[in-house]
Formats: C-alpha cells, structure tokens, sequence
C-alpha cells in the first residue's frame, strides 16, 4: 500500500474558535479510570482539524466536568440528571499548547479554556 508523506502539522500555541462535534466516555486500560472527551473541530489556515479535551467523569457542581458544564449555561443540581451530548454542536474558545516528550509533538486542548464562544469573541 502507498502513502504520501506530509510534512508534521503543527498546532499554533494559543486561543482557537472551533465547534463541539462529538462528546464520548472513554475507560483507561491501566487503572480503568474513566473520562468525557471532547472533539473539538477547527480550522488552521485551510486544515481541519480536531483535538480532544478530557475531563474526568465525575459531576458535581465543582469539578472540571461540572465547572464545564456550568460555563456553558447547563445549571447542576445535586441530585439532578444532566445529558452531557448537550455539549455538541456547541461553538466554543479554547487554548492549546504544544508539549513534547519521547513520543513526539503533541498539541493539547487546555480543558479549564474551554467555554463557549459568543460572536465578540470568535476568531477565524
């Protein structure tokens, strides 16, 4: 099978304007911990791309996922079920940072910049 070869895409360090497209649980397979991950879509020059944000899969009215939540209007109250797909298709800022170790160049998606972008806001 052939492939072409592309240059590594790298991510500018900074603030993004992108669009929620899908929101999943995921397990670790060490430690079975679990996560809600963000797929976050946005545009670098003419390349799409998306980036996941990952928030640990507990909700309370202080924890990431909640704080989240709370930053995009979604009122929690102990007791109280909360769809979190609600999420989706939602338009939404957000910073990345680029880290690099051992296995390679990774941008990362800072999950406590995540918020929801209003018009004001927004950059293309």
């Amino acid at each position: 099978m052939e492939r072409i070869v592309e240059e590594q895409l790298r991510i500018d360090d900074g603030l993004h304007t992108g669009s929620i497209v899908d929101v999943e649980e995921r397990t670790t397979e060490k430690g079975g911990f679990k996560y809600i991950d963000l797929h976050i879509k946005f545009k670098q020059g003419e390349k799409e791309i998306t980036l996941k944000a990952s928030y640990p899969d507990y909700l309370s009215p202080t924890s990431k996922l909640g704080k989240l939540l709370g930053r995009f209007g979604i009122e929690l109250n102990p007791g109280s079920t909360i769809e979190i797909e609600e999420l989706k298709e939602r338009r939404c800022l957000f910073q990345t940072t680029t880290t690099e170790n051992k296995g390679g160049i990774f941008a990362n998606v800072l999950p406590d910049t995540v918020k929801p972008a209003v018009k004001e806001e927004t950059i293309e």
